[in-house]
């Protein structure tokens, strides 16, 4: 049966109709007329439904044609066939006895699964940025390092790179000879370069030093070919166990292989001190070890010797052929110990056996057994890959083995040995005499256990290899060499929907790239048919199919030629890359596309791909294509935009290591007061210096042109654009063009209008149309010599029978080139049912360009005059506070323009030396006042004031300034001024007046009778004045306000003295003082002197009176609070006279002990503690306590007696000191306090109830 859904509206999915049919195998219009309707055969839009034949359990859904908007609905449609379709599937996933629950809940996954697929067909939420998993080893700020561990990711090249290598394999050979000095170690190194075939491999270096410069160095290098012969000297898998252990005279040493494949073994010595003995004349002679090495399979318990149960021979075999010959034996223990010799030659079937002391015996054959009594083995059969020529060396020697030198420099024996099968084995090695005294060195070392697993010869298809054998001498350092190369990849394999064949693509264009992270196509080598094949891993090349051509422009737009800052030309994107981190194709591709400005788009199953490039505008809205009320607009200042750019890039001449440079703006030294706003652009694929200049310049264009952000509803039905197309508007609301509506008739070379225009003269106008196909015309309007109020036009030109405007077409009326403002749509979301809302980015063509500060910026919107306020009245308003404070206010008043388009009012300030405004804020349209307040006095201060429309789109500022002077009235005279002669000494005239009663009085002012001034201030009502000579005397006093105003005329009094003999003498000596320690200090207080007039005391840690070095205080008081530094010590203290100047000190000692210690006690909390002191005294100011993790270390301060401390869990030590005014106190013991990694439920419960 075959189940068809009908739906009548695809915006109520719930109406919909089902039937069940019985099915025909026949084509889709067997069941139904599909004729304007959209068809899903089981989800799947239908496209071709003469060539679909719905099979039995199929199901169809129906639903009417959209027309142009498929593609705007086409994800909401498919969303609505997975949700009917997802009960089916689940169905189908699920086993018959599911509950309907299960079928319910395994519906809602497919949805979701599903949905987020088809969703991408709206093209909305598109990947801004690639996401990843794991952090890239081969780009950063030095050379990638050899990676040693398992399970890393196997990188893809594109372009020229330099990959993180992945070491395979690592093994020390060693060289068995008498010749001291030819017995020399080799280090073979196997390294993946990630998946092939690549074009090249080259420049391969250890560290920075080129290869060539090393010696003894054998390099094979596989560029990842599914055919590609093995690495020789690697032709098995070797894994070495470093042992590393001293062998000591019959203690045996143990090891098991890491392997449970090992087929063969060998054991590596060394006598790293030498092998010798030392004669009586002081010379070397031979010194023989001797030692066992036997081997037991894993989980048994029977040692054997290496040769069977019934012989004390061994085998061991050797040579790059090594690998062919296996179940090497001796025949019984007669056999002689000798060396047996194997040669392969190149066109012949067999090889030559000869032994060193056997001599030739017969040739072994290929893929045969051998046996000529002595010895016998199995000979491979002979493979396509095995090398031509070689030797293969077979040494029959015993189990205990002996090694005699007379040298100490070191020496090394390798051993190995065939085993009996592939498995995991134990192997024990003993010393049974290593002759080691005072004149004799045997000390012996089992340095290395290595596996052999003879399964298979490792081509390892597919993959990058570099295959190194290098001498182990001191010309490498020790440890993994840290090896790298670059290697280059040429080309990709794409599928040619124009040819019907896969072709070559560049691999270094970042659209190719980003096509082959997706499909991921490979041509292989099939050994069995001997003809190469195109093998598929990714997305099929059918869902390129639809937006084919997308590819092809995208990619030739890549591929364009531009010219660079020497003149010379290059391509215009390149992407040179190694993708080795975690992530999927859809992320990899994306992050590649990037790398060209261009952005991959989902169409259900189909994939598109949409570039950041000039475009022509698709199409038009204007008021009546937009939903009323829906406009609105963002708008950037250039002021806060980054003015600077800092780009990191891999540098193709800097080993592809970050490199970072910095581009300005071409409007950089315009203003150099400016903040830099620098934003950082990293450029993954980039290695070009030019290019990635190119993209610094691109985004510093973007990020100074493209300010405005606008977002409207639309009808879907009238949709034909699509995300990433550039379109036009035309609005009222942010004055883009002068007008726009739909055609009420047209012929000949006259429009006419659903609306009246303003046609101005001198101006050119013009008018953009849409017709019903959906192409865009532009006519310009003739002329006219004056303002013409007009609901028809006419046009330069007949329109021709093509372009001729229908009823209702809509149109676009403005200034030449400026009808319509173009902008590019970067987010399309439904919007109920029959609408969307479009976001859209202002588009300016000169982005584009290097040098797009030569192109003017075009104003598109026809801001008002009017859209600036008029007549702004600045008034100073004065605010005197009961404590006297005077404050000064700015009010500020305006007037609003006469339009209506003003929405909202910014008002800021600053004093005129100053740089910047301060905004004090935004008002709304309807606001005609504000209030600045508490300015400074004495300042001229200058407001702005701008008007912005609803786009946020600013008219001209007006500014104004106003001087703030504070209070101008002048305090009132000072009143009962009297002056009065001290009756004990005649030097002394007491001056005094009543209060003003200001509440803003600051102090007074003191004059002679000349009207210069004595005094410049006095804070009280009173003042002792002192007199040198006899005469009358005259003052005068003013008040002063806080603004700084002076009373207008001076109260003024005199008085006559006469002055006796001794009121002016030598101050005499302080009769007594006191000193004590309080928490804000030392407070010290004398008795005052009263011979003769005193005009200040010094307090000094010395006896130079007058000079400041020992001064502590100076004061016109007998009582100071004064800072001291030491806890013991004297002070002195002066009188002096105006006249007779200083006189005797009196000397004041003092003696303050520290503080006694503090009592700490503890109270664990929440992931920390309290600390409670209990005997803190009155003169203690702080408490300091000091808390010592093992992480790091605190010191807090607390002027209570409680501190609460949150902290890590640790074990902290706490002590504590009281300060005083002088300094610390007495340390407290030490305190060890715990805090739990664990949270004791007791103090959550205290938490809770605010304990």
């Amino acid at each position: 049966m075959i189940e068809i859904v009908e739906i009548k509206n695809p915006f109520e999915p719930n109406k919909k109709e089902r039937k069940k049919v019985e099915c025909t195998n026949g084509t889709l219009y067997s069941y139904l007329d599909p004729t304007d309707k959209d068809v899903y055969l089981n989800g799947i839009l239908v496209l071709d439904p003469v060539n679909c034949f719905p099979q039995d359990g199929n199901q169809i859904i129906v639903t009417p044609h959209i027309g142009k908007s498929i593609k705007g609905i086409l994800g909401m449609v498919a969303m609505l066939a997975l949700a009917v379709y997802a009960p089916v599937l689940a169905a189908k996933w699920l086993p018959a006895t599911a509950s309907k629950l299960a079928i319910g809940l395994m519906t809602g996954a497919i949805t979701m699964v599903g949905g987020k697929l088809i969703n991408s067909m709206l093209r909305l939420n598109q990947i801004g940025s690639t996401s990843e998993n794991s952090q890239s080893t081969s780009y950063g700020w030095s050379l990638p390092s050899v990676q040693t561990y398992e399970g890393g990711v196997i990188a893809e090249t594109y372009g020229e790179c330099i990959p993180t290598p992945q070491l395979l394999m690592c093994h020390v050979e060693t060289t068995n000879t008498d010749d001291q000095d030819k017995n020399v170690q080799y280090l073979n190194l196997l390294y993946c370069g990630g998946w092939g075939p690549v074009d090249s491999i080259s420049n391969i270096r250890i560290g920075t030093t080129p290869i060539e410069n090393f010696t003894d160095v054998q390099i094979e290098t596989r560029l990842g070919e599914n055919n590609q012969e093995p690495i020789s000297f690697f032709p098995t898998t070797v894994l070495d166990q470093s042992i590393g252990l001293e062998c000591v005279e019959n203690k045996p040493l143990i090891r098991t292989t890491d392997t449970k494949k090992a087929k063969k073994l060998e054991v590596t010595v060394e006598f790293s001190n030498g092998l010798y003995k030392v004669n009586d004349s002081g010379d070397y002679d031979k010194n023989t070890a001797e030692f066992q090495i036997m081997y037991r399979k894993t989980g048994t318990t029977e040692w054997k010797d290496f040769g069977g149960d019934d012989s004390n021979h061994i085998v061991k075999s050797n040579g790059r052929l090594s690998n062919i010959v296996t179940n090497v034996k001796s025949i019984g223990n007669s056999a002689p110990l000798e060396v047996w010799t194997l040669v392969a030659k190149k066109d012949k079937d067999t090889l030559s056996v000869t032994g060193s002391i056997s001599g030739k015996k017969k040739e072994a054959r290929y893929g045969e057994h051998y046996d000529n009594g002595i010895i016998s083995f199995d000979l491979k059969k002979r493979e396509i890959f095995m090398k031509k020529e070689g030797t293969i060396t077979i040494t029959v020697q015993k189990s205990t083995f002996s090694l005699t030198k007379a040298t100490s420099q070191a020496v090394r024996r390798s051993y190995q040995f065939e085993m009996p099968e592939a498995g995991q084995y134990d192997i024990k090695v003993v010393g049974t005499k290593l002759p080691t005294t005072t004149r004799a060195t045997a000390y012996m070392t089992w340095s290395t256990l290595s596996s052999f697993i003879m399964d298979s010869a490792y081509s390892r298809p597919g993959k990058v290899l570099i295959g190194l054998r290098i001498k182990a001498t001191n010309q490498l350092s020790g440890g993994i060499p840290n090896v790298n190369w670059r290697q280059i990849r040429n080309t990709v394999h794409v599928f040619d929907w124009d040819t019907g064949t896969y072709v070559e693509k560049d691999a270094k264009n970042p659209i190719w790239a980003a096509y082959d992270m997706l499909h991921n196509c490979k041509r292989l080598y099939n050994i069995n048919t001997n003809v190469e094949e195109y093998v598929v891993e990714g997305v099929p090349a059918n869902n390129f199919k639809q937006y084919w051509d997308e590819w092809k422009s995208a990619a030739a737009y890549a591929d364009e030629e531009v010219s660079m800052i020497s003149g010379e030309k290059e391509r215009r994107f390149r992407f040179d890359a190694v993708m080795d981190t975690t992530q999927t194709r859809w992320e990899a591709a994306q992050k590649a596309a990037t790398s060209g400005r261009a952005t991959i788009l989902r169409h259900g199953t189909q994939y598109g791909i949409v570039v950041d490039r000039p475009s022509n505008i698709v199409q038009v809205f204007g008021e009546g294509q937009i939903v009323k009320s829906s406009f609105k607009g963002e708008y950037s200042s250039r002021d806060d935009r980054a003015r600077s750019v800092e780009i990191t890039y891999n540098d193709t001449d800097n080993d592809y290591k970050n490199t970072v440079f910095m581009v300005r703006s071409p409007n950089y030294a315009n203003n150099l007061r400016k903040n830099d706003n620098t934003a950082k652009l990293s450029l993954f694929g980039v290695t070009r210096r030019s290019q990635a200049y190119r993209e610094g310049m691109y985004l510093m264009a973007t990020n100074e042109r493209q300010l405005q952000t606008v977002t409207f509803g639309t009808d879907i039905g009238g949709m034909v654009c699509e995300y990433g197309d550039v379109i036009g508007i035309n609005h009222a609301v942010p004055q883009f063009g002068d007008a726009s509506g739909r055609i009420v008739k047209a012929e000949g070379n006259t429009v006419v209008l659903d609306k009246f225009v303003v046609l101005k003269p001198n101006k050119n106008h013009s008018i953009m149309i849409r017709l019903e196909d959906d192409s865009i015309i532009t006519k310009q309007i003739q002329a006219v010599t004056e303002e013409t109020n007009t609901d028809t036009i006419t046009v330069i030109g007949e329109f021709s029978q093509q372009e001729l405007p229908k009823r209702y077409d809509p149109y676009m009326l403005g200034e030449a080139n400026k009808e319509v403002k173009p902008f590019r749509i970067t987010k399309i979301t439904k919007n109920g049912d029959n609408q969307v809302t479009i976001t859209a980015t202002e588009y300016d063509a000169a982005v584009y360009e290097l040098d797009y500060s030569r192109y003017p910026v075009i104003d598109y919107a026809k801001v008002e005059k009017e859209l600036s306020v008029k007549d702004i009245k600045l008034t100073k308003i004065v605010n005197t506070l009961k404590d006297g404070t005077v404050l000064c206010d700015i009010k500020v008043d305006w007037v609003l323009p006469i339009s209506n388009q003003c929405k909202q009012v910014q008002v800021y300030y600053k004093r005129t030396n100053e740089e910047t405004y301060t905004l004090l804020n935004t008002f709304s349209g309807n606001e005609t006042s504000a209030v600045i307040r508490s300015v400074l006095t004495t300042q001229n201060y200058m407001v702005r004031i701008i008007c912005l429309n609803d786009l946020g789109i600013a008219g001209p500022g007006i500014e104004k300034t106003i001087y703030i002077a504070g209070k101008e009235t002048a305090p009132a005279g000072v009143k009962q001024f009297i002056a009065t002669q001290d009756v004990v000494n005649s030097s002394i005239l007491h001056l005094q007046w009543a209060p003003n009663q200001e509440p803003d009085i600051y102090g007074y002012r003191l004059y002679d009778d000349t009207g210069k001034e004595l005094v410049n201030y006095i804070g009280s009502t009173n003042y002792t004045f002192f007199a040198t000579e006899s005469k009358t005397y005259t003052f005068g006093i003013k008040a002063i306000n806080t603004s700084g105003i002076e009373s207008e005329t001076a109260t003024k009094v005199s008085i006559q003295i006469t002055i006796t003999e001794g009121s002016i003498a030598v101050p005499d000596k302080v009769n007594s003082a006191s000193i004590e320690l309080t928490k804000e200090g030392v407070l010290i207080e004398w008795t005052p002197i009263t011979n003769t007039y005193i005009d200040f005391y010094e307090v000094r840690s010395n006896s130079n009176t007058g000079d400041l070095q020992g001064l502590i205080v100076k004061s016109n008081s007998i009582r100071e609070i004064i800072q001291l530094k030491n806890r013991k010590g004297d002070l002195l203290i002066y009188g002096h006279n105006p006249v007779k100047g200083y006189g005797p000190g009196l000397n004041v000692s003092y003696d303050f002990q520290k503080l006694e210690a503090p009592i700490v006690t503890s109270v664990n909390m929440v992931k920390g503690f309290a600390l409670l002191v209990s005997n803190m005294p009155s003169t203690a100011n702080s408490i300091r306590f000091y808390i010592v993790g093992s992480a790091k270390t605190d010191i807090l301060n607390s002027t209570g007696n409680t501190i609460t401390y949150t902290g890590d869990a640790d074990i902290y030590r706490v002590k504590a000191v009281f300060i005083d005014a002088i300094g610390e106190g007495v340390e407290s013991n030490e305190l060890l306090v715990t805090v739990s990694a664990t949270i004791d439920p007791a103090l959550l419960d205290k938490e809770s109830l605010g304990l």
